[in-house]
């Protein structure tokens, strides 16, 4: 991470226990910087879990049943270009609460809680032969948003996944477009009215394997968009792995 960053963070948590700490968004238990308590914490993590009998072969969304796809999936109704789709946690209850802080309340502290938990998955996911991959590749922010805002989320996931963790991350896409995608609805995401994205000038995959990475799916439109831009630039195998998906 940046050396402002850095300063950024540790500001926020000394304010943070200075002022008596901060509620637990699961269980409401006291706790300082980080708005998840340790129980909390450690069963945030335990969850994560690719089980192919617990997961929609296509979406990697969890089954209510024994069966191998999801209604949405049988029925046809997604087409992936990913190799393979896995979201680690679904979007409910207190988790909306979680990113919610995170995304749109600038709760940076939580962000290398979301970096663990996904380092976590992805080493889970390599140790299970479920994925190979070269680097790490992720979803791009708006455009100047970096620049308003000051920070976007899934870079900084990306940057601690790279410093913390040892993964290799490049950043190969760049996003055209500045329409929000909590903006639009279900339709509009699966067609044209979404984002749009480019290859960076210059990128050159030479049949690699990458691993898209995003924070949230709704209908999966971006990871598919970004994986078919990767595709045609000759990659091998692309999968996509979200923290959260909405069911």
């Amino acid at each position: 991470m940046r050396i402002f960053e850095k300063l950024y963070l540790t500001v926020q948590n000394l304010l943070s226990f200075l002022t008596g700490g901060t509620d637990c968004i699961c269980c409401g238990m006291q706790t300082y910087a980080v708005p998840l308590c340790k129980e909390c914490r450690k069963k945030f993590f335990e969850y994560v879990q690719f089980e192919d009998e617990k997961r929609c072969r296509i979406c990697g969304k969890e089954l209510v049943s024994e069966k191998l796809l999801c209604t949405e999936c049988v029925k046809g109704e997604r087409k992936r270009v990913l190799d393979g789709l896995y979201p680690i946690h679904m979007y409910r209850l207190w988790k909306k609460d979680l990113l919610y802080e995170w995304k749109s309340q600038d709760q940076r502290s939580l962000s290398p809680v979301f970096a663990s938990l996904a380092a976590k998955a992805v080493n889970e996911l390599l140790s299970k032969n479920k994925i190979k991959f070269e680097a790490i590749v992720p979803v791009p922010p708006r455009p100047g948003k970096i620049r308003s805002k000051g920070w976007d989320q899934v870079d900084e996931l990306c940057r601690i996944l790279e410093k913390k963790h040892g993964f290799t991350v490049k950043r190969l896409l760049e996003r055209l477009s500045s329409i929000e995608q909590k903006s639009l609805n279900k339709s509009e995401r699966k067609g044209n009215l979404g984002a749009r994205y480019s290859l960076k000038k210059g990128v050159f995959v030479n049949g690699s394997n990458f691993l898209i990475i995003d924070d949230v799916i709704t209908t999966g439109s971006t990871l598919e968009k970004c994986a078919v831009l990767l595709k045609k630039a000759g990659a091998g195998e692309v999968y996509g792995l979200s923290l959260f998906m909405v069911d």
